[in-house]
């Protein structure tokens, strides 16, 4: 053998080593996720509240684990990786919001035996404000400048004039 072909064979067994490291981190990467979906409602007309705020926070200390919105016909599904103190504690809260609307926190206990959980609706309530009457109170400034020809600036005053009848 000459060098030319133990030069081959090693860069061969690099790029092999290489890929097969590349594939293994990728699937590591992927294990351990729970899968949590499901639909976002109003609840006085049962439509579905498309593109709601959800989030997927962690007992007792409210960490984000995860979050999303919902699509155009008010479903989500979220894919957060549980940390250990959590699944101790055994619950999660998802936490659902969206403009005009009141905010909503629903509790999910979790298992060690399911990786997917199916929430169901959610159900969201309108929350409405009445407002009083807004006044807008406008002034004229006391002088104006105005630019004129060739740089020289004209000085206005302003003023208001009542008409006696």
């Amino acid at each position: 053998m000459n060098i030319d072909s133990h030069i081959y064979s090693f860069q061969y067994r690099l790029i092999t080593c290489y890929v097969l490291l590349l594939i293994s981190l990728t699937v590591f990467a992927q294990s351990g996720k729970e899968r949590f979906s499901g639909r976002v409602i109003d609840t006085e007309t049962y439509q579905p509240v498309p593109f709601a705020t959800v989030r997927l926070l962690a007992l007792p200390d409210s960490t984000l684990l995860g979050g999303g919105a919902t699509d155009a016909i008010g479903k989500f599904q979220l894919s957060v990786s549980i940390p250990n103190h959590a699944i101790k504690a055994k619950s999660l809260l998802l936490q659902v919001s969206y403009v005009g609307y009141k905010q909503v926190f629903h509790p999910i206990s979790i298992s060690s035996k399911s990786s997917s959980y199916e929430l169901g609706d959610i159900n969201l309530t309108q929350e409405s404000y009445a407002l009083d009457e807004a006044v807008v109170v406008g002034q004229a400034p006391m002088a104006v400048t105005e630019g004129g020809y060739n740089g020289i600036q004209r000085f206005c005053l302003s003023y208001s004039r009542r008409l006696n009848a």
